[in-house]
């Protein structure tokens, strides 16, 4: 008898809930300390100032269910066999082997009352008792962090929800289905697919939006959530697609677990047949398009957009081995059809750009081409009428591959002289024993909307050389003991400045680019392309971002004085003091971080502060100068190749970035700005812990509602 409880242990373990996100008791770790829940703020995605574009607009589409189970085609099976890479699988046929089958790096952990009871038989399931209890499906080595995987599971519901008295008046819903909760350093993430009411609606944001999907007591469904990379959730019932959800990635955590539903608010029956979870694309899901643009929508602008999937991962082809990119056409989620589709595909290997048309009848079709060398192959797809002329051309498809993606080494060598070049330049910047500010003033922080009593904020003026100013914001928590440093950096433009940035657990500092004066009315702005001028990039010293990159090591030392201590210089201003806050150590965290120019600048200030310990570029500008020289696509904002610039290349500074800094990247695949090859060559040129993500139809200021996303790191 012991053996068979122990048994069932093991399978309950499985599936079912862990506390939710409103309940009134507190959710607990599988080491049994609490995990406080709170509300995750919007993250502060990097700046990019490319020419803005008209992105379309999504709506979560409403569709009927399916009336029976037939409907249903498993997507995944190919001639009856399936073709499916689960990360778990369990049908509870195999009772005995069922813990022993739980994957690496993924634990069964338990506590509290046991929620369902065992069913025998050659297809036993499980069956709700008590509706209590937490059991954890952990990610004890956050396998599914970074990827794309789907969540799964076969289920009938005896009984709807109905909402306990304990959590009645909280606003909350009764009953959520299959969520990915996930925990950094500051903040708990609740990932859930839908929520269901009393009902049976299904509810993918708020209980005044539902998908218009009813699910019925005694039918079976198949339910599956799909957690895209880049930060999707998109629900599927018996394989149709009913709604779809932003989260919030994260690159950095310390706890992540799965959870098939959570019970603690409302007592339901349900029958699980089946649960798994198993990496994907969304592809496999996509039909032909059953009704044409202009039937789907009256507005075509309104929710319109592509997606593309190779066969494989897209950072992941050889030389020479062919690419086949499917491309589809969504409207609110549904596949549409067009009378034609015209594409391009040109690549780095110098062969001449193709064009052609397709059929658009059921809505997508394969774009083939092959490398004869590493670099990108750029597709570009537009949408046709019955002439095959473009329409809506607002909307398109720019993605691809990068082919031979580990090859893809930078164009030219960086100088021999660059460490020594750059210590002169950071000596200068830590020469006085004191850093002497022209001005720092106290910004109410009502004027941006935030408490008073919960955060400081600071403008300020560091003064060097002759005359010049470096300059920015300060923000900080109050009545905090211990707290992170970031340091933040913003795109390319001539007359950007600088804004606070507010964080519950870091002293954040944003730099402004340029040396003048924040809140002068008449600034003397830098040319429009600043960093262009062929004579300046002659000499490294004369390079416009010379000054740029003085400024932000001056920022990056004001900021760890102020946070640490006078190890890093006394803090003068008006010949008094400025006390540290003494909330930062040398060796805790720091981040560097900014988009587009941004990137550049993180990396920069990355490489030359030894206490930076992460750094994060999104598209990063200023990569791999030299690429032009040898065929890879220029982009389109990059000065002319010189000798000089490359002491400011993102591909020469990345090799004076220490071993062990955390460094992430990003690219879009159709990016024209900052080429992917060109991000890809200083994730090659890195000799630390590393990661990029290529994402598909992702240009340097458009991402689309939904995007494939593909990942290489090394640790």
């Amino acid at each position: 008898m012991k053996k068979f409880l122990a048994l069932v242990f093991a399978i309950i373990m499985v599936l079912s809930c862990v506390a939710c996100e409103n309940s009134s008791t507190t959710p607990e770790s599988p080491d049994g300390t609490e995990v406080p829940e709170t509300e995750v703020p919007e993250t502060e995605a990097p700046e990019t100032d490319a020419p803005e574009t008209d992105a379309p607009e999504t709506d979560a589409p409403e569709t009927d269910a399916p009336e029976t189970e037939d409907q249903f085609d498993t997507p995944t099976e190919i001639d009856g066999k399936d073709e499916r890479e689960y990360i778990f699988k369990y049908t509870f046929d195999n009772v005995a082997s069922m813990h022993d089958e739980t994957p690496e790096g993924f634990v069964l952990s338990y506590h509290k009352n046991l929620p369902y009871e065992l069913v025998p038989g050659e297809n036993g399931y499980i069956k709700n008792t008590t509706d209590d209890g937490y059991i954890f499906i952990e990610d004890k080595n956050f396998v599914l962090n970074g990827k794309s995987f789907i969540f799964e599971a076969e289920l009938t519901f005896t009984s709807l929800p109905v909402e306990r008295e304990s959590n009645k008046g909280k606003g909350s819903y009764p009953l959520s289905i299959l969520s990915w909760i996930r925990k950094n350093e500051t903040n708990q993430h609740y990932d859930f697919a839908f929520k269901m009411d009393g009902d049976g609606y299904i509810y993918t944001t708020s209980m005044t939006e539902h998908t218009g999907v009813k699910l019925e007591v005694g039918q079976k469904y198949v339910i599956s959530a799909y957690y895209t990379s880049e930060g999707q959730v998109k629900v599927l019932v018996n394989g149709k697609q009913v709604g779809n959800k932003s989260f919030t990635p994260r690159d950095t955590l310390n706890y992540s677990v799965l959870r098939l539903m959570d019970g603690s608010r409302a007592h339901f029956g349900v029958e699980i047949h089946s649960a798994c979870a198993y990496y994907s694309d969304m592809s496999q899901f996509l039909p032909d398009a059953e009704r044409s643009l202009s039937e789907a929508t009256t507005n075509v602008s309104k929710g319109v957009y592509f997606e593309g999937y190779t066969e494989k991962d897209a950072l992941s082809y050889a030389v020479g081995e062919e690419v086949n990119l499917e491309v589809y056409l969504m409207a609110n989620g549904e596949v549409v059809s067009v009378p034609y589709f015209y594409y391009t595909v040109e690549g780095e290997d110098g062969k001449q750009k193709s064009e052609g048309y397709a059929d658009g009848s059921k809505g997508h079709f394969t774009v083939t081409t092959k490398m004869s060398k590493p670099g990108h192959a750029l597709v570009t797809v537009y949408m046709c009428d019955q002439n095959k002329n473009k329409i809506n051309t607002n909307i398109v498809f720019r993605g691809g591959a990068l082919v031979g993606a580990e090859q893809i080494l930078p164009g030219a060598k960086a100088p021999k002289d660059l460490e020594a070049y750059w210590d002169k330049v950071i000596a200068e910047c830590y020469k006085s024993d004191t850093i002497n500010l022209v001005r720092f003033e106290e910004v109410p922080t009502s004027k941006y909307n935030y408490d008073v009593n919960k955060y400081k904020v600071y403008l300020f003026e560091i003064g060097y050389g002759d005359g010049e100013i470096a300059t920015g914001y300060i923000t900080y928590p109050l009545n905090k003991t211990e707290l992170n440093l970031r340091i933040l950096f913003r795109g390319y433009s001539a007359t950007r400045v600088a804004e606070p940035k507010f964080n519950e657990s870091a002293v954040t500092m944003e730099m402004a680019p340029h040396g003048f004066r924040m809140d002068d009315p008449n600034p003397k702005y830098p040319n429009s392309k600043y960093g262009f001028d062929i004579t300046e990039n002659q000499n490294p010293d004369t390079v416009y971002f010379h000054g740029m990159l003085t400024r932000n090591i001056l920022g990056a030392r004001l900021l760890k004085a102020f946070a640490c201590g006078e190890e890093y210089g006394k803090i003068m201003y008006n010949g008094k003091q400025i006390e540290p806050l003494g909330v930062w150590e040398k060796g805790d965290y720091f981040l560097s971080s900014g988009g587009s120019q941004g990137g550049f600048q993180a990396i920069a200030v990355g490489a030359m502060d030894d206490d930076v310990t992460d750094i994060s570029m999104g598209l990063p500008w200023f990569c791999d100068i030299g690429g032009q020289n040898i065929g890879r696509f220029p982009g389109n904002l990059r000065p002319a190749y010189t000798d000089a610039l490359m002491y400011y290349d993102c591909c020469s500074l990345a090799t004076l970035v220490d071993k062990d800094v955390n460094v992430t990247l990003s690219a879009g695949l159709g990016d024209r700005t900052c080429p992917p090859s060109s991000i890809m060559a200083v994730y090659n040129a890195l000799d630390c812990n590393k990661s990029i993500t290529c994402h598909q139809n992702t240009d340097h200021s458009y991402t689309p509602p939904s995007a494939a996303a593909y990942r290489l790191r090394n640790n």
